[in-house]
């Protein structure tokens, strides 16, 4: 808003910027006639922008207001700490001196309330009785541990003569704002309470507000301190219907209002209502408008509800021949409001901003001494000065100002605001001149403290009277982190927008409790089949559905609860399915939709969001890959069908081929031999030599084929898995070999071992093949063979040391090959069976079989078997 004119009364200038609106509006109207092919649904949206802004408005007003109240009642604080007493007088001065009823409207009056032990309560009555109340007394009657009495409330008539001596403390929901302002050192508010003020019929609901008065010099800083130096509170009565009249006036005729105390709204917190039983009429259309507002104030919560009346819905109409022209005359109503609310921000921002100024010039001027001022000037934490308005010279600053900018007192003061300051003198000097005229009480701008570091502040000006001349009283807040926090929120919130419109998977937020779409980026739009602005904007979640055509995978229409973005907005629910969107060019795409709520820090849902991905392709590939591997399944099935007839089928021919194969070999080596023995004396030596090789070749054959048998026996013929002692199938094995241990002079090291399932004969025969086999290739040393079992997840791992010639790493997988042999018979004799027929033991088993080098020399054999199964 522009100043007023040189010369022209501020007053006779609001009259005149009355006019603005009404200006405002027949030129809209006017430029309406050029604007007629703007959409009616353009029309609807600035409508509901307007209502949105009037709701912000209309909490900033409630909430400003308070927080002004609040100063009050710390200037009232402020009062206590200056003085070690307050006479009566001194508080009936100090308050009418705040001229609380044009000031601030609303509020009922200024009190303190001081806290009585138990023994001092007669002393208390008597004083007062004997201050000029005859009838006083602290009500209600009753014994209790601790006493609060009224004792100071101004204005001090009417109404508020009711309150005096009341013990607020006695009450709970008084007791519970009493207690937190006390706890924490804050203002605060109270629920919902039925004034003790109230006569008459006309009785409205009511709150108080409270700040806590210590004993002067009493420390503060923990809870303990707080409690122990408590002496009464400062507080203010409110009357809702009163409080709202004097923050709002007539300027919301055409918004229903309702305030509820705490977090539900419900017949029993229903503290406000500017419209009870005017629009309550049966039959009645519901608004189109409407949104619960959750407001915090000091620590306590109201919900403040919306909703449009019909007054303010006047500005859709559903005509077409007339679309065109409401739209323009929407438009134009609209700015015309706009005007008419920056025409009174004004004396909005004056009251706002100026609230601290006016409690301290007050208070200045209800105890008419400079003394008293100047005491509570020193002694506040804001940052507070006072300014020469020509010159802009500082003409006085208190510590918390000296300490802000970083300037000893003795150099702030003579400093020129301008030093500080870091916008153009000129532009300093206009700023100080509005001040001073009362235009614009509060202003922003960066100021340099003597470190160089730049802050961002708000300072609110405001004049008054100081040793015969006019001083601007400035008070500063730092509001660097503010700006800092607004800043990144803004970048943050580009960033996430960037995010989402270049995003390749669909995104749709839509914002409770109603559900309405609010945004779908471009991936949405192309999976719906193109950009369709009149099924994405503004539509709530029921026409999103339909709109969009949804049909579970079955093609059956999906119902509301069942469209996870409906979930999520509606229940709070996170939620993940796949469904179809059904297209206008027939292309059907299966959507995989992932959709969450959004909850604000109370835990309540404010928006949902679901991400869309067109997994049709996917799909497609999908049921192609079920297709072959079908095929490829079954065609496994009859290959494995068929391998484990050829199986089966060659190792019965192994064990019957080798059983016919063992007679034949008997029969030679004992005819050769019966041979050698009758024809001794007549056979040289070659022949002889040549029927030794016929005897050992066969015999070596009988061993072939016993191993042969033994490797086929081991899944044809082994026995079912029980639990077996290792140690005792171990003690088996080495008895066995015992002849062979005592002739090599081996050293066999072994411990408990563990109960596995297995098949005890199998696991004697892999015990025996393994220390066997560390036996033999240890050649120019006594043999050293080590047995331990380590236990890992649900199994034993074996390990069988030796000190034995070792295997190189590159031929270890080759020894578990059957007939594979790395070293000639006449080095080491045997077939080559012996450890194949380990590995077939331990895959009998569930189980593993290795090969790795030990440290000291030697190999490692190791094999994996199951535990013993728990009863």
């Amino acid at each position: 808003m522009n100043p007023a004119p040189s010369g022209l009364p501020t007053a006779n200038w609001l009259r005149v910027s009355q006019l603005l609106p009404w200006l405002v509006l027949v030129a809209g109207l006017a430029i309406t006639y050029f604007i007629q092919q703007v959409a009616l649904t353009a029309a609807n949206s600035a409508l509901e922008d307007n209502f949105a802004y009037q709701k912000r408005e209309i909490s900033l007003r409630i909430e400003h207001r308070l927080i002004a109240y609040q100063h009050v009642l710390l200037g009232a604080r402020g009062l206590f700490s200056a003085s070690e007493s307050i006479e009566r007088e001194e508080f009936h001065d100090y308050v009418s001196n705040l001229q609380l009823a044009k000031h601030y409207p609303g509020i009922q009056g200024v009190g303190f309330s001081l806290i009585v032990l138990p023994q001092d309560k007669a002393g208390l009555v008597e004083a007062i009785r004997q201050q000029g109340f005859p009838e006083y007394t602290m009500r209600p009657e009753g014994e209790r541990d601790l006493y609060t009495a009224i004792v100071y409330l101004e204005p001090f008539a009417d109404r508020n003569l009711r309150a005096f001596g009341y013990d607020m403390y006695s009450e709970a929901v008084r007791r519970v704002a009493m207690e937190a302002a006390r706890d924490l050192d804050a203002p605060a508010i109270s629920g919902k309470v039925t004034l003790v003020q109230e006569v008459g019929q006309q009785v409205q609901a009511g709150f108080l507000m409270y700040v806590p008065v210590y004993r002067n010099g009493q420390p503060t800083e923990t809870l303990a301190e707080r409690r122990a130096g408590i002496t009464g509170w400062v507080y203010a009565p409110f009357r809702l219907n009163d409080l709202m009249q004097g923050i709002l006036g007539e300027q919301v005729d055409n918004i229903h209002l309702q305030i509820f105390d705490g977090k539900s709204a419900t017949p029993e917190t229903l503290m406000f209502n500017n419209r009870a039983g005017k629009f309550d009429l049966p039959g009645a259309s519901p608004p189109i408008f409407q949104t619960i507002q959750p407001l915090e104030i000091f620590g306590h919560a109201w919900t403040i509800r919306f909703a449009s009346l019909p007054a303010f819905e006047a500005g859709i109409d559903t005509e077409r021949v007339t679309v065109i022209q409401l739209s323009g005359l929407l438009i134009s109503v609209l700015l015309a409001a706009l005007v008419r609310l920056l025409t009174n921000a004004r004396e909005r921002a004056v009251s706002l901003a100026s609230i601290a100024i006016e409690r301290s010039v007050e208070a200045e001027k209800l105890r008419g001494s400079e003394a008293r001022f100047r005491n509570l000037f020193d002694k506040n934490s804001s940052v507070m000065l006072l300014i020469d308005p020509d010159s802009g010279q500082i003409v006085d600053a208190n510590s918390a100002a000296a300490a802000f900018y970083g300037y000893p007192k003795e150099q702030l003061v003579g400093m020129l605001i301008s030093d500080i300051n870091t916008l153009p003198p000129e532009k300093i000097a206009e700023e100080r001149q509005r001040a001073l005229h009362e235009e614009r009480n509060y202003s922003h701008f960066p100021l340099r403290l003597a470190s160089g570091e730049l802050r961002q502040v708000e300072m609110h000006s405001t004049p008054i009277q100081s040793d015969g001349r006019v001083l601007l009283f400035s008070i500063v807040h730092d509001i660097t982190e503010r700006k800092r926090i607004e800043g990144d929120l803004l970048e943050t919130k580009a960033i996430l927008q960037a995010a989402m419109d270049q995003s390749p998977a669909g995104i749709a937020i839509a914002e409770a409790p109603g559900g309405t779409l609010r945004y779908v980026n471009e991936a949405g739009l192309l999976i719906r089949g193109g950009r369709m602005a009149s099924v994405v904007n503004g539509i709530d979640v029921n026409k999103y559905v339909e709109s969009w055509q949804l049909l579970d995978l079955d093609g059956r229409p999906l119902r509301i609860d069942e469209v996870p973005l409906a979930r999520a907005v509606m229940f709070g629910e996170t939620s993940s399915r796949e469904f179809i969107v059904r297209r206008n060019d027939g292309d059907d795409r299966i959507v995989l939709g992932n959709a969450a709520p959004i909850r604000n820090d109370k835990d309540e849902v404010v928006a949902a969001i679901v991400v869309f991905l067109d997994i049709t392709d996917r799909k497609q590939a999908e049921s192609e890959v079920r297709r072959l591997n079908e095929t490829l399944e079954a065609r496994i099935e009859e290959r494995t069908r068929q391998l484990q007839r050829s199986n089966l089928e060659l190792e019965q021919f192994a064990y019957i081929a080798s059983h016919d194969l063992q007679e034949p070999l008997r029969m030679i080596v004992g005819f050769v031999q019966l041979l050698e023995k009758r024809l001794a004396d007549r056979l040289d030596a070659d022949t002889r030599e040549f029927m030794g090789y016929a005897v050992d070749g066969a015999k070596r054959m009988q061993t072939l084929i016993d191993d042969i048998l033994a490797y086929s026996r081991v899944r044809t013929q082994g026995q079912p898995l029980a639990p077996v002692d290792c140690g005792a199938a171990l003690q088996e094995a080495l008895d066995r070999q015992a002849v062979k241990i005592a002739e090599t002079g081996a050293e066999i090291d072994w411990q408990a071992l563990p109960v596995v399932m297995a098949d005890y004969a199998q696991l004697v025969q892999l015990f025996q093949n393994l220390i066997a086999n560390a036996i033999k290739f240890c050649k120019d040393c006594a043999p050293r063979v080590r047995v331990e079992a380590v236990h890992e997840a649900r199994r034993w791992r074996f390990s069988v040391t030796d000190n034995g010639i070792g295997i190189a790493p590159e031929y270890r997988q080759q020894l578990f090959v059957i007939f594979k042999r790395l070293h000639t018979r006449s080095e080491y004799p045997g077939t080559g069976i012996g450890l194949a027929i380990c590995k077939r033991i331990v895959e009998r088993h569930g189980g593993e079989i290795g090969i790795d080098s030990a440290p000291e020399g030697g190999a490692v054999f190791w094999f994996t078997l199951p535990e013993e199964e728990s009863p």
